[in-house]
């Protein structure tokens, strides 16, 4: 069952013409930086940055980090030394842009009853520019972000990954902890919103008056009665290629890394009401299966002859172990380097890898693909606690 919409914004919430907007961005954002930087050379070290951005696979690294590393040492230019001045594009000639852009009135009915079913809306636009330019567009589509409960705004200063990568998609769905099914993806183009996010399993919309062969969709106003045929159709299955399981282990540690991020001190040792463990207890269990069970399984899967895997109870390491009582800084860095190390591992195998075969003890012939998948479904439910944890720390303490 769908729970969740993903609704990409320029040309989907708001008629948006890119081809005409970037260059007028740039020719703007140039203008007003010329007295520090000309603008034929900021223009082209401004997309260069902006590639580094997209392409960036580091669920360390948010894209506003990515594009930072790259934009500031090659301008010469302190990033405190331009921050202001960008800040201040955003504020009084970013705004100017608003008259190549056009509201769409079915996007904001289409909004406003999703959100009146209950659904969860997640503007999933590109991350490639600060939030304040997303929430302005919100506001020029009519949508302003005050006056709807969107679940999520993927914004350059949120997330670690970019669009067409599956890894945007996968990490979104974890910052939610929800399943692919669970979750549509509503979008006008194939190969960026809609491509990427069916290979994870979620079902998905083309805004488009002739939407492409083997994608449904129409315009903005049949979304719900595209919607409301899906509760009735099979549940997709959830993406288990190799480019979708390493997508998701990858948005799995990025949407860790923000939403622990969230927490203060205190925060930590609060229990779930749901499940009972405390997010500290979450993060050092999620540390040590991928260091002694699913670090040690790939290696043997890998390394012997359809091994059996034996059946590992983790749940009582949490008393054994004292949870509690450990560092959630030291539990973070060390599920981040075991996964970093799991990754690293994946991307090096041969596509035919992924179909070894082994044998576990309680689901009986596997594979390594399956294995991975097994992971992937075991941090989901841990990611909802976590997701819970950040909610209640946003409410109580505001930022």
């Amino acid at each position: 069952m769908i729970h969740t919409l993903f609704l990409d914004l320029d040309d989907t919430l708001l008629e948006n013409n890119v081809d005409e907007f970037l260059p007028a961005y740039l020719q703007r954002l140039g203008a007003f930086l010329n007295d520090l930087v000309p603008a034929e050379r900021l223009i082209p070290l401004l997309l260069q940055a902006t590639r580094v951005m997209a392409e960036n696979r580091d669920p360390e690294l948010t894209l506003e980090k990515a594009f930072a590393g790259s934009f500031y040492p090659s301008l010469g230019i302190s990033e405190d030394g331009l921050r202001d001045r960008i800040d201040a594009f955003y504020e009084t000639e970013f705004p100017r842009l608003r008259a190549l852009a056009k509201p769409i009135p079915e996007a904001q009915t289409l909004v406003r009853k999703a959100e009146e079913r209950g659904l969860e809306i997640a503007v999933a636009t590109n991350p490639l520019f600060p939030r304040t330019a997303i929430t302005q567009r919100l506001e020029w589509a009519g949508l302003p972000v005050a006056q709807h409960r969107y679940a999520l705004v993927t914004s350059y200063d949120a997330v670690h990954f970019a669009k067409p990568s599956p890894a945007y998609y996968a990490e979104g769905l974890a910052l939610l902890a929800r399943a692919p099914a669970e979750a549509a993806m509503v979008g006008d183009n194939v190969d960026a919103d809609l491509a990427p996010a069916r290979l994870l399993g979620m079902p998905v919309y083309h805004v488009a008056a002739s939407p492409e062969d083997g994608f449904p969709g129409g315009g903005v106003s049949g979304v719900l009665q595209w919607l409301d045929g899906q509760s009735q159709a099979p549940e997709p299955p959830p993406g288990r290629s190799p480019q979708a399981l390493d997508a998701t282990l990858r948005g799995n540690l990025a949407a860790l890394l923000t939403l622990t991020g969230r927490l203060r001190d205190e925060a930590w040792l609060a229990r779930d009401p749901v499940n009972g463990w405390s997010s500290i207890e979450i993060v050092c269990h999620l540390r040590d299966a991928e260091t002694e069970v699913n670090l040690p399984r790939l290696q043997k899967i890998l390394s012997q002859p359809a091994p059996f895997l034996s059946a590992v109870d983790t749940d009582p390491w949490v008393l054994e172990r004292a949870y509690q009582r450990q560092s959630p800084v030291e539990a973070i860095a060390a599920f981040t380097q075991s996964r970093k190390q799991l990754l690293t591992r994946l991307e090096s195998l041969k596509p035919s890898e992924w179909s070894l075969p082994a044998r576990h003890a309680l689901l009986g012939p596997t594979t390594l693909a399956e294995v991975m998948g097994l992971i992937v479904e075991h941090e989901r439910i841990h990611m909802a606690s976590l997701r819970r944890a950040a909610a209640t720390e946003e409410i109580s303490n505001p930022r």
